[in-house]
């Protein structure tokens, strides 16, 4: 009797504790089942219409940069465009309301306008759309206008430009920096620029060799006594206008006397004469202060020009007494914009 009851005890139960663990995972698979359908219309459904697909842009520039050594720092000296593959034609559509993105992978620099480093620190980039509906707009911002229906680029351009962060000088920017436009994940266009070489505009000069000629010892009566003057020029061509002025500057790989005053020089260490230096004079015959900028006044900021600036060089006794022997010296020519 106590066995029977035990098992029917246990028969009565089977049936409920069944039913019971069916009803759990019934509710469970409901649940799951439903979950992705809640989900996904929470999410703007974007995709690529009438053919299209990513574009990927390489911007190449047809030539190199042309820069002015006097540009002011966050000035463009440099912009490159392409118009969309897609340009008039939608490319794209959001069954609700799908956000523009417009990122850039690489080190921000400024953010008033988004600016990006480059591979020199005296360049920047900035990667922008263009177009007559909305202006400029660059990019960086990350997540921007959002809306239902179609997409398309109405007018638009899309480029790069490069922007002068501190002094420039020839030389080839590499940037890795990498812009992307999406819509809530679709990526439409990512941007990349090639290398690209800046040439700044300088005054272009030569090599200037004067030759003194051989002079008498006898030539010499004394300190402060000197040969007759050989004049010469430095020709500067094809300056570039814009600049505020430009300055130039010589001086000697050999050391300055300063007991005869800014524009004697010594000799170098391959001459073999004693008891003289060299002096510099101006067009005018004065002595001409040597490491010391002196202004060209004759630069016209309004063309590109060249111009001629005279001198003369001459020797000049050092010391009580004028030993023969070679007499040589060398000096740097530098000039700068201001």
């Amino acid at each position: 009797m106590t066995s029977r009851h035990m098992a029917g005890q246990g028969d009565c139960h089977a049936p409920y504790t069944l039913k019971h663990i069916r009803l759990k995972y019934l509710a469970v698979l409901i649940v799951a089942l439903f979950l992705p359908l809640v989900l996904g219309t929470a999410q703007a459904q974007c995709k690529f219409i009438n053919g299209f697909s990513v574009e990927n842009k390489y911007l190449v520039p047809n030539s190199g940069v042309i820069a002015s050594t006097n540009t002011a720092f966050g000035t463009p000296i440099g912009a490159y465009s392409e118009r969309p593959k897609s340009l008039s034609a939608n490319y794209a559509n959001c069954t609700s309301p799908g956000t523009a993105s417009r990122t850039v992978a690489g080190t921000l620099l400024s953010s008033e306008p988004y600016t990006y480093a480059t591979d020199n620190p005296s360049v920047g980039i900035r990667f922008f759309d263009d177009s007559a509906a909305y202006g400029r707009r660059y990019w960086g911002g990350g997540a921007a206008e959002s809306k239902t229906g179609n997409w398309s680029w109405i007018d638009g351009r899309i480029g790069a430009e490069l922007i002068a962060l501190g002094p420039l000088q020839t030389t080839r920017i590499n940037i890795s920096a990498v812009a992307t436009f999406s819509l809530d994940g679709l990526v439409v266009m990512t941007v990349r620029v090639a290398s690209v070489t800046i040439s700044v505009q300088t005054c272009k000069t030569s090599d200037v060799a004067v030759d003194l000629g051989a002079q008498l010892v006898s030539s010499f009566s004394g300190p402060g006594s000197t040969t007759p003057a050989k004049a010469f020029n430095i020709e500067l061509t094809s300056c570039p206008p814009g600049a505020d002025g430009i300055f130039y500057q010589l001086d000697p790989l050999t050391a300055i006397l300063p007991e005869v005053g800014q524009s004697v020089v010594a000799l170098d260490s391959s001459s073999s004469a004693t008891g003289i230096g060299i002096q510099l004079l101006d067009g005018n015959s004065n002595p001409f202060a040597l490491a010391t900028k002196t202004q060209l006044a004759e630069y016209d900021s309004g063309r590109v020009a060249d111009y001629s600036i005279p001198f003369a060089a001459r020797y000049y006794q050092t010391a009580s007494k004028v030993t023969t022997g070679t007499a040589n010296t060398a000096l740097i020519f530098t000039i700068t914009y201001h």
